[in-house]
C-alpha cells in the first residue's frame, strides 16, 4: 500500500483517464492507496478472490458479494484516515458476466456511501469508463 489521499470531501466510485490517474496520485497525498489489479479474471468468482487478496481481507472471508459489502465497510479493517482504490481491468469481468459487475459496481457504491456517512473519505476509482460511473476530476 502506498500512501496517497483524495480531497477528503470526495467520496465515491469514478472512471478516471490515465492523464487523470496521474493528477488524481499527485492530489491524493495522505490517504492509503490500494490499487487492485483484475485484468484478464473472467468470472466473478476469481474476480472476488483477487479482490479479496488485493485488500488483505481477513480468512472468514467468503469471497461472495455479501462478504465483500461486509469488508468493504467494517470499521475495524480500514484503521486509516482516508482510502483511495484503483481498480484496473473490470472490463474482462463487465464483458463475461455484466450482472456480476453491475453488482460488484453497485457495492463499490455503497461501500463509500457508508464511509460518507461516517465521514472517512473513500473512493474508489476505475481504469475504465463504465454506465452511471462519473468521471473523475482531480
Amino acid at each position: 500500500m502506498n500512501m496517497v489521499s483524495p480531497d477528503p470531501n470526495r467520496y465515491g466510485v469514478f472512471f478516471l483517464s490515465p492523464l487523470e490517474r496521474a493528477k488524481a496520485e499527485q492530489a491524493t497525498l495522505g490517504s492509503t492507496l490500494i490499487q487492485v489489479k483484475l485484468n484478464g479474471f473472467k468470472s466473478k468468482t476469481a474476480v472476488l478472490k483477487a479482490l479479496g487478496r488485493a485488500l488483505k481481507f481477513p480468512e472468514h472471508y467468503g469471497q461472495n458479494f455479501d462478504a465483500l459489502s461486509d469488508c468493504l465497510t467494517d470499521p475495524d479493517f480500514w484503521p486509516a484516515k482516508s482510502y483511495v482504490l484503483f481498480v484496473d481491468g473490470l472490463q474482462t469481468l463487465q464483458k463475461v458476466e455484466p450482472k456480476a459487475c453491475t453488482t460488484l459496481l453497485e457495492i463499490f457504491r455503497s461501500a463509500t456511501e457508508e464511509w460518507r456517512a461516517s465521514g472517512k473519505p473513500f473512493s474508489v476509482l476505475l481504469d475504465a469508463p463504465f454506465p452511471g460511473i462519473a468521471p473523475f476530476k482531480a
